[in-house]
């Protein structure tokens, strides 16, 4: 599953935007549920992008979680905490929490 957000219209490069993705299996029932280093084993990543920079964070604390709805939505709840890769432009551990309906592309 991918979210992704636009930043400010203000932002020095005029725009950008993040990425918060993780991977669930094919064969996932109806309910799918990754906590601390369970979470990189679904790869999950918070990623910034922009013409400007590329930032990548590694998530390995927290939870995520997920209801099948239909075919095509789920009931997602995220509340982890990222951890920067790279810190040369004095990146910071950033905390989501996220509950919401999403539907598959």
């Amino acid at each position: 599953m991918r979210f992704t957000g636009e930043f400010c219209e203000d932002v020095l490069d005029s725009g950008g935007g993040w990425r918060l993705a993780f991977v669930v299996p094919a064969d996932s029932t109806d309910t799918f549920r990754y906590s601390d280093l369970e979470l990189r084993d679904a790869l999950a990543f918070y990623e910034v992008f922009g013409f400007v920079c590329c930032a990548g964070h590694i998530i390995e604390e927290g939870e995520v979680s997920g209801r099948r709805i239909d075919d095509d939505s789920w009931q997602v709840s995220i509340d982890v905490v990222t951890t920067p890769q790279d810190t040369q432009f004095g990146a910071e551990p950033l905390n989501f929490i996220i509950d919401e309906e999403f539907s598959l592309e």
